[in-house]
């Protein structure tokens, strides 16, 4: 397995706290193929398949995960263009490669969605993460913060057991195509295992990054980058 079921339940909590506070769709996603398609594809493909975004401009920034080929990929949208740049994708990368070729997907995972949170303030306060603006290490603030998150669940199976009755939506399917509702964590084996959430709505706010786009099989404006671990 990827995750434990502990480390299931400690995440979506990271993702549903950080992405309701910043109002930005926080995802993950791990797949075990990307069924030919390339990293960039399946992970745009997701995005739009899965209708993951926050408000008009679906502010989102998506990480998926392929087992096969051990290759990773980001997808933003909307603020998430803005907040993750092309170098803070690369930063990104940097703090999560080494953690996954160790077989440590929760302590990246951890880390990928701490320096989301961070690079969101940092774009909100009107200085993004760009190549002349680049801090060093972690973020032991948004760190502790995670931590102190992961203290307050107690008992994994009660709060996994309490999450699936908030959320009235977890399902294991052979076939990814048959979900239709928004998720924050993808997590897969043999097959694909979703934890839905719900997201409140808002209005994107204006910043500025150096970020490269494309267009998605829709026609929406995306960024991201990848690699291989």
């Amino acid at each position: 397995d990827v995750l434990t079921d502990s480390e299931e339940a400690m995440l979506l909590a990271m993702l549903d706290e950080t992405s309701e506070r910043q109002q930005i769709d926080i995802v993950i996603c791990t797949t075990p193929s990307t069924n030919g398609y390339s990293a960039m594809d399946y992970a745009d493909n997701f995005f739009e398949d899965y209708h993951y975004g926050m408000g008009e401009e679906r502010d989102c920034i998506l990480l998926m995960i392929s087992m096969e080929g051990s290759s990773w990929h980001i997808t933003t949208a909307g603020y998430g263009i803005t907040a993750v740049t092309d170098v803070g994708i690369e930063y990104i990368g940097e703090r999560i490669v080494p953690l996954m070729s160790e077989g440590e997907f929760a302590d990246a995972f951890s880390e990928y969605i701490s320096i989301c949170d961070r690079f969101t303030d940092m774009a909100r306060g009107g200085d993004p993460y760009d190549a002349d603006n680049i801090p060093k290490g972690s973020f032991p603030a948004v760190r502790n913060l995670l931590i102190s998150l992961v203290i307050g669940i107690v008992g994994a199976w009660f709060i996994t057991g309490k999450q699936k009755a908030q959320l009235k939506s977890v399902k294991m399917q052979n076939d990814a195509k048959s979900y239709t509702k928004e998720g924050s964590l993808a997590i897969s084996e043999s097959r694909d295992f979703f934890l839905y959430k719900s997201v409140t709505k808002s209005e994107r706010t204006d910043g500025s990054g150096a970020s490269s786009t494309h267009t998605t099989k829709s026609g929406t404006t995306v960024g991201g980058g990848g690699g291989n671990f």
